[in-house]
């Protein structure tokens, strides 16, 4: 991992903590399940920055 820029790093981690506390709620709202949703995409696209840095040639990059 320590070809992976530390930024993308650290935004997966901060959006993976909010997601945790989205889930952590016994209800959610209609705002809450569509920023559930949005940070499950955030976090994808995250990843795939994350693959795409160690990947040889950039083929961990996945089209969005």
């Amino acid at each position: 991992m320590a070809n992976v820029p530390t930024n993308l790093l650290v935004n997966w981690f901060e959006q993976r903590g909010q997601l945790h506390d989205l889930r952590a709620k016994p209800h959610l709202s209609d705002s809450d399940e569509s920023r559930l949703w949005l940070l499950l995409n955030e976090l994808v696209a995250v990843a795939d920055d994350i693959v795409a840095s160690v990947a040889p040639n950039g083929l961990g990059s996945a089209p969005r």
